[in-house]
């Protein structure tokens, strides 16, 4: 636990200053530093903000679906990532899609069958990852063992909070957001070139796919 947070203040503060050898006594230090952030989070893995924190965005992507708008954007900003979930989310490869849905007609609209896909120009389409499961990746990508089980139960609560809610209808003239988690390589997510793909959105419509160019 204190070397997985270690890292992590390492890669978010950049402590290593320019032309400086990383050195021992700078592992200690920040291993120190990781020391003290353990103990102010209540033995949390990761200390997520609670949802609220989810700030407006402007949406760089749109499409519609019949009568259901959906607007898309990817958060690659890592110093947000890092404010928000206490972790880099890319890097770790969980690569999060941001998407706001909107129901314009007059009849409630059904997710549950909604299945997400993350396709790169390379063409290998990503499916849609449970957020324990992407979770659980950061967890193996910092390498964290030492943590209370309360502590991580509250953690990936407020993590799975923030995932888009597919099991209740959508509603007459209702929006929902959340972000759609994806397991891809880090090198795979800076390339570019990412297409979101939806499809069997509301299954009683024969027509009910959409792309939507990311970046």
């Amino acid at each position: 636990m204190l070397f997985a947070s270690a890292r992590r203040v390492a890669e978010h503060t950049n402590v290593s200053p320019p032309g400086r050898r990383w050195t021992p006594r700078m592992t200690v230090a920040t291993i120190l530093i990781a020391a003290g952030l353990i103990a102010g989070c209540g033995g949390k893995p990761f200390n997520v903000k609670p949802r609220p924190s989810l700030s407006k965005t402007d949406y760089r992507a749109s499409g519609k679906v019949n009568e259901v708008g959906i607007q898309a954007d990817a958060i690659t900003d890592e110093d947000y990532l890092f404010e928000i979930f206490d972790a880099n989310l890319i890097q770790a490869g969980v690569y999060p899609v941001r998407i706001r849905m909107t129901n314009n007609g007059a009849a409630p609209v059904e997710l549950k069958g909604m299945k997400f896909g993350l396709r790169p120009a390379a063409g290998k389409l990503f499916r849609q990852s449970e957020a324990r499961r992407a979770y659980k990746r950061l967890i193996s990508y910092y390498e964290l063992s030492l943590y209370s089980k309360d502590g991580y139960k509250r953690s990936l609560g407020d993590f799975e909070s923030y995932s888009f809610d597919t099991a209740a209808p959508l509603g007459p003239g209702e929006s929902r957001d959340g972000i759609l988690f994806f397991l891809l390589p880090a090198e795979t997510a800076h390339e570019g070139g990412l297409t979101l793909e939806a499809e069997r959105l509301n299954s009683k419509q024969a027509d009910s796919s959409l792309a939507l160019k990311l970046k």
